[in-house]
């Protein structure tokens, strides 16, 4: 050690300040980090595991939402399709079996032989795909003061089959390894792996599952139940969970109360990894609204003054009919979630919304009126709306963000999009071929201010209680076309009335329903 170097002996408190020399396990450890961050970052192939009825379908139709919003071109390759289609070009074979469970019976080797086959004739699709062109909407000529580069390499393909057994997981390895020697591009491959230990939710997936699958067209409950219980013990023969730690994998447990990532770094872990935890299958709305209005009628084109208060028409008329709607909606969540006593205690199975609700704060209410007002919400605005809010602050979570402010148009601020054209055409015609990566001059392209947003959205999606976003056009359109599903770069042609409030609910199968609702005449 050099001997002209002052040792601090505090050590609990500030560290050692010796340069710590790297050795043999420590470089091993770090070529292992090193490889899996380059590889799981660019063109990625996500491979999801676990036994029937463990939700991996609704991973993966989230993880494709997610990822187009983020315009990372994704795309999910189901074995079961494959498996459905080349069983019905089978089936004047009676050695196959059917779709049935004897058909997943490992003794059943020409069932076995078929679906090793469809497999693998899913996963070149798959592999095929991320080396195609997936993304032709983003142009990247001529872009001015655009960021083209920083999602142009990256594409993720969801392979979304059972993928039981260490056998399996190894031939998907081979399969990627066998692309790259015959001249394709390396693909870095993540194991997501969907474990559910709790026979009660267990139950609640079988039965969703036998109520939408194709697999169950014509037949009924009981028959169809009987038989993915069978199916499913057929697969639990021989499921091997993943133990392998050289691989990169991220497991789930129980609908996401527990999250254990192995060799994820970069990018998959601050997106992928809180996205995984947030999700969830309750069924709380969120609501988005745009803010009061704050200016003038002028013939008949509704000007928004950035720095003025709620007019005292139509602006003062919404904060207030805002209030009882949500009052009200919250209301009638919290009574078809929990039912009380008439001490106030609540009563239910959902000890998770119980714990959130506190059980004993409504003790001291009296009536349906009393409890509306105090129904927990969650409550996420810009900075610039406080005006719209005029809820009770005790019962309800407020979070006042600048992520939710609206899109920075830098020299631009204040004009509309005819406007832009007629003040800059050569910057217009670049955004029109480039709406996304196209930065405003001195502001935020769409790419930054979708990164802005991110975190909101994920603590939208993590709420087990009703959700309101206030917030203005340009942040409303971006979050809509999260929740519709829809290009981020067509989000401009959303219409966002004033005084209205968009209701979206989720569905078991990962989407979200809408209902627009207007509160004025």
């Amino acid at each position: 050690m050099n001997q002209n170097m002052i040792v601090n002996n505090d050590y609990y408190e500030k560290g050692c300040n010796d340069v710590k020399e790297l050795t043999k396990a420590t470089k091993k450890k770090l070529e292992e980090r090193g490889k899996a961050f380059e590889k799981i970052n660019k063109l990625t192939l996500l491979v999801l595991v676990g036994l029937p009825g463990r939700g991996k379908s609704f991973i993966a139709r989230k993880i494709e939402n997610y990822m187009k919003w983020l315009c990372i071109p994704c795309k999910i390759f189901n074995v079961g399709k494959y498996r459905r289609k080349a069983n019905e070009e089978n089936k004047s074979s009676e050695s196959l079996g059917s779709c049935e469970a004897g058909f997943f019976d490992t003794k059943n080797e020409a069932a076995v032989k078929l679906r090793n086959e469809v497999a693998m004739l899913c996963l070149r699709d798959a592999l095929k795909w991320l080396e195609s062109d997936k993304c032709p909407s983003i142009a990247h000529d001529n872009c001015y003061n655009a960021r083209c580069s920083l999602n142009s390499n990256r594409a993720m393909a969801v392979f979304d089959a059972t993928n039981s057994t260490d056998e399996r997981r190894d031939s998907i390895l081979k399969e990627c390894a066998r692309h790259e020697e015959l001249g394709g591009k390396e693909i870095g491959v993540v194991f997501i792996e969907s474990i559910c230990n709790d026979k009660s939710i267990l139950d609640e997936n079988l039965l969703y599952k036998v109520q939408n699958s194709p697999d169950y067209i014509g037949v009924s409950v009981e028959e169809a139940l009987k038989d993915i219980y069978e199916r499913n013990r057929k697969y639990e023969e021989r499921y091997e969970t993943i133990t392998n730690d050289s691989l990169s994998y991220i497991k789930i447990f129980d609908h996401s109360s527990k999250i254990h990532s192995n060799l994820i770094f970069g990018w998959f872990s601050k997106s992928i990894v809180p996205a995984l935890s947030a999700w969830n299958v309750g069924q709380r709305p969120i609501f988005l609204c745009r803010a009061g209005l704050t200016g003038e009628n002028e013939n008949d084109d509704i000007r928004v003054k950035r720095c003025a208060g709620l007019n005292e028409g139509q602006g003062l008329q919404f904060r207030d009919a805002l209030k009882s709607f949500i009052e009200e909606e919250s209301f009638n969540f919290l009574s078809d979630t929990i039912s009380f006593d008439k001490d106030g205690s609540c009563r239910g199975s959902n000890q998770i919304r119980k714990s959130l609700f506190k059980g004993n704060l409504f003790r001291n209410l009296t009536n349906n009126q009393d409890m509306a007002a105090h129904a927990p919400t969650k409550v996420m605005c810009s900075s610039r709306v406080l005006e719209t809010i005029n809820f009770k602050k005790d019962f309800s979570m407020f979070e006042t963000l600048f992520n939710l402010n609206p899109l920075d148009k830098g020299e631009f601020t204040g004009l509309d999009m005819r406007d832009i054209k007629l003040k800059d055409s050569q910057w217009y015609c670049s955004f029109v071929k480039n709406p996304y990566f196209t930065r405003f001059p001195g502001g935020e392209s769409y790419y930054d201010f979708i990164q802005r947003l991110d975190p909101c959205v994920i603590e939208m999606e993590e709420q087990l209680i009703p959700v309101l976003v206030i917030s203005h056009l340009t942040v409303i359109q971006v979050l809509l076309s999260y929740f519709r599903n829809q290009p981020v770069q067509d989000c401009l042609s959303i219409k966002v009335p004033f005084n209205t409030v968009f209701k979206l609910v989720p569905t078991g199968g990962g989407v979200w329903l809408e209902e627009q609702i207007p509160l004025l005449e």
